[in-house]
């Protein structure tokens, strides 16, 4: 067995909506739906507001948060920005945009998001973050890894 799997990886997420954050944390934690299922192997703690999964993360970082870019009450640029100065090197932000632009994803990458995912996240897409947040929170890279999928 692969023991870099053998640790579930921490993921937090905040989204605007229910049926968003039920989905998305049905993913992470049981796996994709595919002939065989697929475990992601994730711990995940899933968040009705801004300021209790900023509480949350100054307490115990995670591996990777989802945080969406439309979220009334604390949007995830707000977020970030407020998360900035603990200087969280081994974990992994994805902002979840429900309408992708290109100025968007500048945006994301000037804040400080390692990835930009349109919503609802593409399963595939789900795995590849996954993957890199295990092995991101063994080995922090110094910069950020931001990737563009839009």
């Amino acid at each position: 067995m692969d023991q870099s799997n053998s640790v579930p990886v921490r993921a937090f997420a905040i989204d605007e909506t229910e049926n968003g954050m039920e989905s998305l944390g049905m993913l992470l934690r049981v796996g994709l739906p595919c002939e065989v299922t697929i475990g992601l192997h994730c711990e995940v703690t899933l968040f009705p507001n801004g300021p209790s999964c900023v509480e949350a993360i100054r307490a115990w970082p995670p591996d990777l948060v989802f945080l969406d870019l439309a979220n009334p009450d604390m949007n995830g640029f707000r977020i970030i920005e407020s998360l900035r100065s603990l200087g969280l090197r081994s974990t992994l932000f994805v902002a979840l945009a429900d309408h992708p632009s290109e100025y968007y994803e500048r945006e994301c990458r000037n804040a400080g998001f390692h990835y930009y995912e349109p919503k609802p996240i593409d399963p595939d897409r789900l795995r590849v973050i996954v993957g890199e947040a295990r092995r991101y929170s063994a080995d922090p890279a110094p910069e950020s890894v931001f990737d563009v999928n839009a």
